[in-house]
């Protein structure tokens, strides 16, 4: 009886670990190469209020297949949603 409930706690810790990994690892990853990207202030997973404020206004609008973008040419940067 104790046995299977050892086994049961394992598993099931294992199986929350996996979860957990499967849903957070992609932000912890995003969260890593942010540290080293500097282009203008803007960062991934930016929102556009936040980039649109950070360079001055809007850019050059780009159209997208499921996207859009903004081209600033001053800064001479194309910026994908």
């Amino acid at each position: 009886m104790k046995r299977k409930i050892i086994v049961r706690t394992i598993i099931s810790l294992v199986l929350f670990s996996a979860v957990c990994l499967y849903f957070y690892y992609s932000l912890y990853q995003v969260y890593k190469i942010n540290k080293s990207i500097d282009v203008s202030g803007i960062k991934l997973l930016m929102p556009l209020e936040e980039v649109i404020g950070k360079m001055s206004g809007e850019g050059k609008y780009i159209y997208g297949m499921g996207g859009f973008g903004y081209e600033y040419e001053s800064e001479k940067i194309g910026i994908f949603f």
